[in-house]
């Protein structure tokens, strides 16, 4: 998970990126220093979620990682989380994973990237070391494993809202907190939004962490067409089903959601429930996904940007 991108080689076109770069992992640690979680060395005993093994770029530790009783019925296709006499007492931390991938990768390990420091810990690792136990976190995974094997097929639907907000309603009551920590990667940045706008339930979030997310789209989609049956991840806004939408740019209103005129466009997320708190982790024109080809190289790497006037929106970026 600690990657900036795969070759999407069939089709010359950039994989789905499903991975955090060594920026993101940083940043990360000091987002979530913020909450409290500082830099601390991770010891490895009662690790909740295991990567097992990991090929460079993905986990392949085992679907269901769940203890002590939590059991969401979500409809997901896997997760991790809570344990045995485990009292939570912080607000509880939810993992949603990008395209093409799964939950367990949120423990993949790190590596050295020439120009930044070694992160010592997985994202997941950090916080443990932080002193959070494994009934405060929580991941889950949207998708199927044909989804994660197509992932240039996989789009924003109502039926992926649906196993995320049964997700979240299962761990507020397994915690008995009335509110979550969302941080999320890639795809699961725009379906985390997407889902909290279609249930209207935006209450249940105290901190929300978008890391790499396409809110105003993916310009390499300009490469594909917003109507490309091989690739439907970049498709437009469904005119049938308006809830149901790809990565493709808004251009002349064919995708609101990765607009900024429409009051539920991704990227105005922070001016609509100025009550949560928002983290942005980008790598501008670095983001070898964002930035794959030369169509809007110049705007590419903004893409995980919200709305300019947001004041609860803190930025964490190649600069930062």
């Amino acid at each position: 998970m600690n990657r900036i991108s795969r070759v999407f080689a069939r089709l010359a076109f950039p994989h789905i990126f499903t991975a955090l770069s060594a920026l993101s992992v940083s940043a990360v640690s000091s987002v979530i220093s913020l909450a409290g979680v500082g830099t601390l060395l991770y010891s490895p005993q009662a690790l909740a979620v295991n990567c097992g093994t990991f090929d460079g770029h993905i986990c392949s530790g085992t679907a269901f990682q769940y203890a002590g009783g939590f059991n969401p019925k979500a409809g997901e296709f896997g997760g991790f989380g809570g344990a045995a006499s485990c009292t939570a007492t912080r607000t509880p931390v939810i993992f949603v994973h990008g395209n093409g991938d799964s939950s367990p990768s949120w423990d993949a390990p790190t590596f050295q990237v020439p120009g930044y420091p070694k992160a010592p810990n997985s994202v997941y690792q950090q916080f443990k070391a932080a002193g959070y136990k494994d009934c405060e976190l929580f991941g889950v995974t949207y998708l199927s494993a044909s989804e994660r094997g197509e992932d240039r097929s996989n789009y924003h639907q109502p039926s992926k809202y649906d196993i995320l907000a049964k997700f979240v309603a299962a761990v507020k009551s397994y915690t008995g907190k009335t509110k979550v920590d969302i941080i999320s990667h890639s795809m699961g940045v725009s379906l985390s939004i997407a889902t909290f706008d279609y249930y209207n339930n935006w209450g249940s979030v105290r901190r929300f962490i978008n890391i790499a997310g396409g809110l105003h789209g993916l310009d390499s989609c300009l490469w594909t067409g917003y109507a490309n049956p091989y690739v439907a991840t970049c498709g437009s806004q469904n005119w049938l089903d308006p809830n149901v939408f790809g990565f493709y740019p808004d251009i002349n209103g064919i995708n609101p959601w990765t607009g900024t005129t429409a009051s539920y466009a991704l990227s105005n997320s922070a001016i609509q429930n100025p009550s949560v708190s928002f983290y942005t982790i980008y790598a501008g024109q670095k983001d070898q996904y964002m930035c794959a080809t030369v169509s809007d190289y110049a705007n590419c790497g903004k893409s995980p940007l919200f709305a300019t006037g947001c004041a609860a929106d803190y930025l964490y970026g190649p600069t930062q």
